[in-house]
């Protein structure tokens, strides 16, 4: 079984446009047999719209009606943040490996990763004709989730994370070492940044980083934000976990996929960052070099 699940940011479209692309799509998937015939399933359940800035509990239990031989087809209006928290908030909500599908309709200033026209949902049978032909092409980059634990608490993120003093502007010493290493690297700095390849954008854009081929599974980069040492490099890691402490006496703040958690790492908390074994997959992919050019360059 499919299931269609959607996903705006209030703060670049609003509820009454989301709705009515969604109801449209309803309306339109009900009515043609033919899209089940060409997504090879013998029914489409309809899981809601949902402003992705409100609170997970909005998903109303519906974890408990879908199965890993399900598949999510999710679609998000909105720029990368809006993809990227959906994503998260889905992951957490199921804690389990899901066929996610993910259809990213760009309505961000940018929108790196969100690769289909925001054009396209006012024209329903264009649009589910293209969808679907990327779906059976398998027209898609293949992401996976971070892991994030802070305590007890597990939360995961698509891009990055910044970790940073909760005093604005003011530096912070952090330190950090990599699976269990006795060696680590300390630094007072801005702040830290952890990325995945779909948090390197941001980063190269932001930082003049390191870009990471989106071809690449299972890479997670590093780096001290305006470390106060000329001796620091970033660092790239394969499937690797690291250990972030914090040696400061201030807290720090977490800064997840742009939104800011409401947990703090106190002086001598440590949190750990992996990869998680669970993948989801980003449709409709374009000729990322070409992209990548025109963003950054142009």
């Amino acid at each position: 079984m499919i299931y269609f699940l959607l996903f705006y940011n209030s703060l670049n479209i609003d509820f009454k446009n989301s709705y009515e692309f969604y109801n449209n799509l309803v309306n339109y998937v009900s009515r043609n047999g033919n899209v089940l015939n060409s997504l090879n399933t013998e029914r489409i359940n309809f899981l809601g719209v949902y402003d992705v800035i409100k609170d997970i509990e909005n998903f109303n239990n519906i974890e408990k009606l879908i199965t890993k031989e399900d598949k999510i087809f999710l679609f998000t209006l909105g720029g990368d943040g809006t993809l990227f928290n959906s994503l998260s908030l889905i992951k957490k909500k199921f804690n389990s490996d899901l066929s996610i599908f993910v259809f990213p309709i760009n309505f961000g200033s940018k929108g790196f990763y969100c690769f289909y026209n925001k054009k396209l949902i006012n024209d329903i049978p264009n649009f589910l004709e293209l969808i679907i032909d990327d779906y059976k092409q398998s027209k898609f980059l293949k992401g996976f989730f971070l892991k994030l634990v802070l305590k007890d608490k597990i939360e995961y993120f698509i891009g990055d994370i910044v970790i940073k003093n909760k005093i604005s502007h003011k530096p912070t010493k952090i330190k950090y070492y990599i699976n269990n290493c006795i060696n680590y690297i300390e630094e007072l700095a801005d702040g830290l940044l952890i990325f995945s390849k779909f948090g390197s954008t941001g980063y190269f854009l932001s930082l003049y980083g390191i870009f990471i081929d989106l071809d690449i599974d299972d890479l997670i980069g590093i780096t001290f934000i305006a470390p106060h040492s000329i001796k620091y490099k970033p660092q790239i890691f394969k499937n690797k976990e690291i250990y972030i402490e914090n040696i400061d006496k201030n807290e720090l703040i977490i800064i997840k996929d742009g939104l800011i958690l409401n947990d703090f790492i106190h002086y001598q908390e440590k949190i750990k960052v992996e990869l998680d074994n669970s993948f989801f997959y980003l449709m409709g992919k374009t000729n990322i070099f070409d992209k990548w050019y025109k963003t950054f360059y142009i």
